[in-house]
């Protein structure tokens, strides 16, 4: 996977040049890494174009490797770290550290099931993070201010703990481009952070309840619902939350349609006037668009 291709034919193409590499490009990003990573043996022009790309989306947990390096002795991180744009990890090991300070363009990070940010901040001190999806209970909220996490545009909180003061939390405040915010998995026992985000972070464009059906929530926090604001979406998902979030991760990561445009469409569209019903409620994570828009919102809808 990882050889260069040099005794592959490099004859001329039969399509112009640049039209034959967009097409090699979009396939290694709707294909998935293990079918993407066939396209490096077909020539070297192919190989230069799509090697990148390959390994753009790391993914690093028990049940699922990409790219395993450990049955692959010939890959070599050096090689392809520079690429990284995208890690999901969930084991807590010296891997990890060797992982995040060898990849220094990683944008997109999530540290899942073992894997604990307060662990790795250290090796984390070259990242310039955008998006970070991670456990906060233990995590010294003023570390949000280290370089590393100050040009978050979404942060999604696997777990805040249940009883997070504001106090200790105003740094959500002073992250100056963080514009999404969500909380999956485990929540506050009331509502105080959710409201004081609202009101003080700024440029607070969206700000995501995410639950899987059928499990309750802490007294307090049923009131949710009553949280008026539009930016505020909740969303219900039926089975279980943990691989739907694995999948919706991947799909972001490959640039698809994922969890947060899903909610930042419905904030929008609720925003425009173009919900049949704009109360605040809970809705399901996969949406009939034809039964919540109305006319206006499906003539804007079909623009997207």
């Amino acid at each position: 996977m990882a050889s260069t291709p040099s005794d592959l034919d490099d004859g001329s193409p039969h399509l112009p040049e640049d039209l034959e590499r967009l097409i090699f490009e979009r396939a290694a990003y709707e294909w998935t890494p293990e079918h993407s990573s066939k396209l490096l043996l077909i020539a070297r022009r192919v190989y230069n174009w799509v090697h990148p790309l390959v390994y753009r989306v790391f993914i690093q947990l028990e049940s699922h490797k990409f790219p395993d390096f450990e049955t692959n002795s010939s890959l070599i991180l050096d090689d392809v770290g520079k690429y990284v744009k995208h890690l999901l990890a969930g084991d807590d090991t010296a891997q990890l550290d060797l992982l995040l300070s060898s990849c220094p363009n990683i944008r997109n990070l999530a540290l899942w099931y073992s894997a604990t940010l307060c662990n790795h901040v250290d090796a984390m001190r070259n990242l310039r993070l955008t998006t970070l999806s991670a456990d906060l209970e233990d995590f010294p909220p003023q570390k949000l201010l280290s370089p590393t996490f100050y040009n978050l545009t979404h942060l999604d909180i696997i777990n805040l703990g249940y009883d997070p003061s504001w106090k200790d939390w105003t740094v959500l405040a002073d992250l100056p481009k963080l514009m999404h915010i969500m909380i999956a998995l485990e929540f506050p026992d009331d509502n105080d952070v959710v409201e004081q985000c609202l009101e003080h972070c700024k440029v607070l464009q969206l700000f995501v309840f995410w639950k899987e059906s059928g499990l309750g929530f802490p007294t307090e926090t049923r009131d949710l619902e009553a949280i008026s604001d539009e930016r505020l979406v909740l969303v219900r998902h039926d089975s279980d939350l943990s691989k739907e979030l694995r999948h919706e991760w991947d799909k972001g990561a490959r640039g698809g349609i994922y969890y947060w445009m899903t909610a930042e469409v419905f904030a929008i569209a609720r925003k425009r006037g173009f919900l049949l019903n704009p109360k605040q409620r809970w809705i399901g994570s996969s949406l009939d668009w034809n039964e919540e828009l109305n006319e206006r919102g499906l003539l804007w809808f079909s623009t997207l």
